[in-house]
């Protein structure tokens, strides 16, 4: 029997979307018919994240990865899964173009319509009961998309192909939600960072590693922020980095800087080309220009003058609360001091 195709549209969306009332499990299955390349495309980075992660990041829950191949009996496979939740979804891990939405509108579809089975360009959609019963995997319904949603990434050139469409769609997203780029060509961002409203991002920056960008953040040129939170009405000058670190509300961090493994408080201004290792830095507190810190605790409302170097060496420096360091100073305290 001839398959009829059932072809459903739904515009895409970057964003999970977590509000569903059909249950169901998911299954995503990697190919291993002992090629290397397979492997490779898996494990390839889009943005941040792998192929095989992207496929993931389409289902309404955690799906279990499973390896398969093409002499196995998919119903076989299937069966230790069928369990209270009325469907399975199958999908293939290198077909990461694939949206919530589109899989949540095609699961509407299927219940609706009560169909036992319903194959997709690459995948299935099944009745939890229905692998439990049947001996044979049969659909006379196959379910095509008008999108490239089931593209399957088979070269490396294939990845790159996609990663042309995922980053489109993820800055698509963050200019919905009120996100500003500069040049979009020349900013990177993984597919896990968070950027709130009215943010601009400047040209050449990259944000990385699960960060979080607050609302009304400016990102100047060529800034790195690696793993890190800026809070809301924060300034990041061009050239300044930030990695592993917490920039809190109101914050500046001037040109050049260099934050890592760092807390800054509120209302805080960190000077150019100033590097901050290994701190806490208290609300209000003031750090000119070339000032190096490393290893202290600065309280609140502290100001540390231009050029000045602070580090504890075995132990935490601390700069007392409304304290004024005149510019060119130097503090250094050891593990050995009493």
């Amino acid at each position: 029997m001839k398959e009829r195709i059932i072809v459903v549209n739904s515009e895409p969306d970057f964003v999970p979307n977590d509000n569903s009332d059909i249950l169901a499990n998911y299954i995503i299955l990697c190919e291993n018919e002992g090629d290397d390349q397979s492997k490779e495309i898996y494990n390839s980075k889009v943005c941040g994240i792998t192929i095989a992660k992207w496929v993931a990041m389409a289902c309404e829950s955690k799906p279990i990865f499973l390896n398969v191949s093409s002499e196995e009996n998919i119903l076989d496979l299937l069966r230790p899964y069928a369990n209270e939740k009325e469907y399975i979804v199958v999908l293939y891990a290198n077909t990461p173009l694939i949206t919530k939405t589109h899989l949540k509108d095609l699961l509407g579809y299927v219940s609706r319509k009560r169909f036992n089975a319903c194959k997709l360009k690459r995948g299935y959609i099944i009745k939890s009961e229905y692998v439990l019963d049947a001996d044979a995997l049969y659909s006379n319904f196959a379910y095509d998309l008008s999108t490239n949603d089931f593209f399957e990434v088979k070269t490396i050139s294939d990845v790159e192909m996609v990663r042309l469409s995922l980053e489109k769609r993820m800055f698509s997203y963050h200019l919905k939600n009120g996100v500003s780029f500069d040049n979009q060509n020349s900013t990177i961002i993984d597919a896990t960072i968070k950027i709130g409203s009215d943010s601009i991002i400047g040209s050449g920056a990259t944000i990385i590693n699960n960060s979080t960008i607050g609302n009304n953040v400016t990102i100047g040129t060529n800034v790195i922020i690696d793993n890190s939170i800026i809070g809301d009405n924060c300034e990041i000058k061009s050239g300044a980095i930030v990695k592993n670190s917490i920039i809190k509300e109101n914050s500046q961090i001037f040109e050049s800087a260099c934050i890592v493994h760092s807390v800054i408080g509120e209302n805080t201004k960190v000077g150019i080309k100033s590097n901050i290792i290994d701190t806490a830095i208290e609300s209000g507190a003031i750090l000119g220009n070339f000032v190096n810190v490393d290893t202290a605790s600065i309280l609140n409302g502290a100001e540390i003058g231009k050029f000045s170097n602070i580090a504890g060496i075995g132990v935490t420096v601390v700069i007392e609360e409304n304290a004024k360091l005149e510019a060119f100073s130097n503090v250094v305290k050891t593990d050995n001091e009493n």
